[in-house]
């Protein structure tokens, strides 16, 4: 028995019809030629060959009453592979497209919790000798960092379909149960008081916050600024929602974002936030709903470090809060304040210790956030809004994957939108691309798929005015040269 820690519980106590709490992903696979029979058995057979270094895959949660004590994972006694492993086919010539709506079809509604929270659907006929494999997971059992390992353990490493052997760490299982047996160990599980929480916070902030805090007056008003909650502007994003979902995917090439990178003098992830927010100004113009104020995007940060990068499975993460200008037309002044912004924020992140971040997002967040959220459903038309969207970068493989010597040509990322923040934007770097999906509620935006048809568009804009500029700095060289 494994308890869950409060960032882990926070995404199954805030699970309800209207809002599940599904992340996951879109693999193509390239058919090559093979039968797409065999491909699914292929799957079926190397996802059993990999439960014994997965036990999440086999364990489901165990909620307590009044939810004093965060749940725990057990594994589930009446596991079979059938019940998670489901084949579909999409009509002939149906394409991406289709692929796109039906996969805001499966994650519409949550999963059955007597089992462990997990689907995977092998879909036919995306496109002209491909199929695909659509992952859905439960956001309690992983993050970003976690999403990807799993991908890597799930898939194989080398084209012949032969694994790369690593040490994989298998935690201890136990059944249902032995877990009722144990009714003693229930007991024996601290309780989660507010004192609590408040306690260990305050005491990570003395021990390295208050010491590593700054003392220039203008950095304190400026992480005030940062702070200061509900001055997002108002968006067709920014409302309670349901759960009908709009979904749609793009790729854009590595190589050509490590160029504008470069030219431009800033991180890849700075280039994913001015491709994005180049997407969104074009897109609320369309509707016409262009917003007075900058756009304030939810950046989810990491906090896996020292130690805690060590853990395979669950949520280490916090979210910070960007400033995108979509008044600026200009992607190369727009990426300017951007990466301004993101400069600002990275120095912040440094001047607290690991201990702080690391209690701040598994107490503070969780403890709030819960009854925050059910709050902000019936009451978010009168208040106002801490964020818009939520935009993640994660980092994934860099070599291409395979499942049984078939490859994988790409990788799309499901992620969650919630009350308030009705899309989601999440990159996903894979081999040589950047896999960009939009996960949205139907509601605020039914056309996702057109969105990344935008966010290309951005992407192709961007990369067009970075090499305008270079070639003008080139030939302004040239002829100071002369």
């Amino acid at each position: 028995m494994r308890r869950l820690s409060l960032v882990d519980s926070l995404f199954l106590n805030i699970e309800s019809w209207d809002t599940p709490m599904h992340v996951g992903g879109v693999a193509v696979l390239e058919l090559a030629g093979n039968d797409p029979d065999t491909a699914f058995l292929s799957l079926r057979k190397q996802v059993y060959s990999r439960l014994s270094e997965l036990p999440i895959l086999r364990q489901r949660p165990v909620e307590f009453r009044c939810r004093l004590t965060p749940p725990c994972w057990i594994e589930d006694p009446d596991f079979a592979l059938d019940h998670h492993i489901v084949p579909l086919c999409l009509l002939p010539s149906s394409g991406h497209q289709s692929l796109a709506g039906l996969t805001g079809l499966l994650i519409q509604k949550p999963m059955i919790r007597q089992r462990p929270l997990w689907m995977l659907y092998y879909v036919e006929n995306v496109g002209h000798s491909q199929a695909a494999c659509i992952m859905v997971i439960h956001h309690a059992y992983l993050d970003g960092v976690s999403a990807g390992r799993l991908l890597e353990m799930l898939l194989d490493k080398r084209a012949d379909g032969n694994r790369e052997k690593s040490k994989v760490h298998q935690a201890a299982s136990e059944s249902t149960g032995a877990v009722c047996d144990n009714g003693a160990r229930y007991a024996s599980l601290r309780q989660v008081r507010p004192t609590r929480l408040i306690q260990k916070a305050a005491s990570a902030a003395i021990r390295g916050g208050v010491a590593a805090f700054p003392k220039n007056e203008e950095v304190l008003r400026s992480l005030w600024r940062h702070s200061a909650p509900f001055v997002a502007p108002q968006t067709r994003f920014n409302s309670p929602i349901d759960s009908r979902r709009s979904y749609g995917y793009c790729g854009l090439s590595m190589e050509e974002i490590t160029c504008c990178k470069t030219a431009l003098g800033v991180t890849v992830n700075d280039v994913i936030l001015n491709i994005c927010a180049g997407a969104l100004r074009e897109y609320l113009l369309s509707k016409g709903e262009l917003p007075d104020k900058p756009l304030i995007a939810a950046i989810p940060f990491s906090t896996r470090r020292g130690v805690i990068r060590a853990r395979q499975w669950g949520n280490f993460v916090m979210l910070f809060r960007i400033s995108l200008d979509l008044s600026i037309a200009d992607p190369v002044v727009r990426q300017r304040a951007i990466s301004s912004s993101t400069t600002r924020l990275r120095d912040r992140y440094r001047l607290f210790p690991d201990e702080l971040w690391q209690a701040y997002a598994g107490t503070v967040f969780a403890a709030v956030a819960i009854p925050g959220s059910s709050v902000y459903k019936k009451f978010s038309k009168h208040f106002g809004v801490p964020f818009n969207l939520i935009i993640s970068s994660i980092r994934g493989p860099t070599s291409q994957l395979s499942l049984s010597g078939l490859p994988v040509i790409a990788a799309y990322p499901i992620s969650v939108p919630y009350h308030g923040l009705a899309m989601n934007i999440t990159a996903f770097s894979y081999h040589d691309q950047i896999n960009i999906g939009i996960t949205a509620w139907e509601g605020a935006m039914s056309d996702a798929e057109d969105f990344a048809m935008l966010v290309e568009e951005s992407f192709n804009a961007i990369s067009l005015r970075v090499k305008a500029t270079l070639r003008s700095s080139r030939q302004l060289a040239s002829e100071r040269r002369r």
